[in-house]
């Protein structure tokens, strides 16, 4: 790499770690691209230059995090298949100790941004797993025959259900944890090769003994406490009030009554009128009659 990429490569870096600061510091993702490049010691035209927009740094951001992630994975103990269930431990250890960050940008990414922003979210995760996958398949772990993208997108699907039942504050990190082994669990044993087909039944007992657990726990659970980030959008998304219904004062309502009488009024002497008309030609033919 020459020295203007590394530069770059620098300033790319160097933007990226002060959005994440920014997030810690202001506890959302809403910041301003002046405050982004002042945090970096940039100009303001710089981060534009090199991104384009925010989005695609908060992008940045989130690859660089899989990337620690998936380094960090390979480097467990354990064989192909138990990094699988090392990966979700993995998870919960990372966000509880930084609980409020993974909370924002999950929400930021899930529940505020485009299609488009998931898309780009979800797609080095999705590979993340499509390679954990294969490697399971290569080491003669999974059967030959599993459909590796499919499979993957299946456990992708499942871990993230549990992740963003915790975002919401449904359920604690050690919850989040149990209930994401016990799925992986499920889609893995049908899955496993004769020989880690054993192995794969033990531990579908212990996750199944460990969600136990917790839906015994279920009726005494206290509800969590909402984050800031999940506060704001809650006074965001409150239903309006409907508009308060006009009062009828005691005028408008003997003016009201006045109106309605008037009208029956006029409507029956218009009637009457009609039956004396009626009366009277009906008496002058009579007398015509009579003088014949």
């Amino acid at each position: 790499m020459s020295r203007r990429e590394q530069a770059k490569e620098s300033r790319r870096n160097s933007i990226v770690d002060a959005a994440r600061r920014l997030i810690h510091e202001t506890g959302e993702t809403g910041f301003q691209m002046r405050a982004l490049a002042d945090a970096a010691g940039l100009s303001l035209v710089t981060p534009y230059n090199l991104f384009g927009s925010k989005q695609a740094i908060m992008i940045a951001l989130l690859e660089s995090d899989v990337r620690e992630y998936e380094q960090s994975v390979m480097r467990l103990r354990g064989d192909e298949l138990d990094r699988f269930f090392h990966a979700v431990t993995l998870t919960r250890r990372l966000y509880a100790r930084e609980p409020n960050f993974h909370r924002i940008v999950m929400a930021a990414a899930y529940q505020d941004g485009g299609r488009e922003f998931r898309s780009s979210f979800r797609a080095p995760r999705r590979a993340f797993w499509q390679r954990m996958v294969a490697n399971a398949v290569h080491a003669g772990l999974l059967q030959p025959t599993v459909p590796i993208e499919p499979f993957a997108s299946t456990l992708a699907y499942t871990f993230l259900s549990a992740i963003m039942e915790w975002v919401s504050g449904e359920i604690t990190l050690p919850e989040m944890e149990a209930r994401a082994h016990y799925g992986f669990a499920l889609l893995l044993l049908p899955m496993a090769s004769p020989q880690a087909g054993v192995r794969m039944q033990r531990k579908l007992a212990q996750y199944t003994t460990a969600v136990k657990k917790w839906d015994r726990r279920l009726p005494d659970t206290q509800p969590l406490e909402k984050s800031t980030h999940e506060k704001r959008i809650a006074r965001v998304k409150r239903p309006l009030a409907p508009p308060p219904r006009a009062k009828v004062t005691g005028v408008a309502k003997a003016a009201s009554t006045r109106a309605s009488s008037g009208t029956r009024g006029g409507r029956t002497r218009s009637g009457i009128a009609a039956a004396r008309s009626s009366i009277a030609a009906g008496g002058s033919t009579r007398r015509k009659g009579s003088t014949v």
